[in-house]
C-alpha cells in the first residue's frame, strides 16, 4: 500500500457498534411507551432523553402517522 493509502486507513472512522441505539430507534421505543401521551408530551420526553428536536418532531409524526393507519 502507498503512504497515502496507509495514513488514510489510520484514519478512518471504525463502524459503529451493532448494539448502538440509534436516534430513529429510541423515538420509536419512547413513543411506544407512551400511548396515550400527546404530541408534545412524547416530542419533549424524545428531547429529554437526548434527540435533537427536529428529529423527535419528524419521528414522532411518522410514528403517529403509521400508527393511525395501521389501526383503520
Amino acid at each position: 500500500a502507498t503512504p497515502w493509502e496507509r495514513s488514510r486507513q489510520v484514519t478512518s472512522n471504525p463502524p459503529k457498534p451493532a448494539h448502538t441505539i440509534r436516534p430513529v430507534q429510541l423515538v420509536r421505543a419512547i413513543a411506544a411507551s407512551m400511548p396515550g401521551a400527546r404530541y408534545s408530551e412524547m416530542v419533549k420526553a424524545c428531547v429529554a432523553a437526548g434527540i435533537n428536536k427536529a428529529t423527535a418532531t419528524a419521528q414522532v409524526s411518522k410514528y403517529r402517522k403509521a400508527l393511525a393507519e395501521s389501526n383503520n
